[in-house]
């Protein structure tokens, strides 16, 4: 964390043996933070959660794994659900592909526990996927972002219940002068 002129007021060393990379922080309402990422393991790629305190005080680390051969991660973003929940969103790809085609979906409680976890495809078998940003309102997360399909670039938009995972709706954009 830095002070307002750029000064380190904590930092926070991530250890382990494999390459680790942070990709989403939120503050949480108890005023703590909330960090996720990814990491590379003998047994593949997972992500993590680390709670950390407005002191830079390390509270609890969780590590999640994907239970598919041949996975790798991309980013991951993490928001925090009115009731203290936590909501994770990370693209992925497995089965060899050099592109992430599948989207995950966590719910957490407030200590990391996981709640449940669900996998969305696009509607086309081979897609380029990525994940821009996701908010949380009124029971739904709503999850942005795009693909590469065949050299046509679209949009997407997921609205998701925080309650169960389901998908309540999903809109695709083409940005090619194409049908949405």
């Amino acid at each position: 964390k830095h002070d307002k002129n750029g000064n380190t007021v904590w930092s926070i060393t991530l250890d382990g043996l494999w390459n680790q990379y942070l990709s989403d922080i939120e503050r949480l309402n108890d005023g703590n933070y909330i960090f996720t990422g990814g990491f590379g393991d003998n047994i593949g790629y997972r992500f993590f959660l680390l709670k950390v305190s407005p002191t830079g005080t390390l509270i609890w680390r969780k590590d999640y794994g994907i239970p598919h051969p041949g996975e790798n991660l991309g980013k991951n973003i993490v928001k925090e659900n009115a009731d203290g929940s936590l909501h994770i969103a990370t693209q992925f790809r497995q089965n060899g592909l050099s592109f992430s085609d599948r989207l995950h979906y966590i719910k957490t409680d407030p200590s990391g526990v996981i709640l449940f976890a669900k996998f969305y495809t696009p509607p086309n078998p081979i897609t380029i996927m990525r994940i821009n940003d996701m908010i949380i309102k009124d029971g739904y997360s709503f999850i942005a972002g795009g693909h590469l399909f065949q050299s046509n670039l679209a949009g997407w938009v997921l609205k998701i219940s925080t309650s169960n995972g389901d998908v309540s709706w999903s809109k695709y954009y083409d940005f090619n002068n194409g049908p949405s």
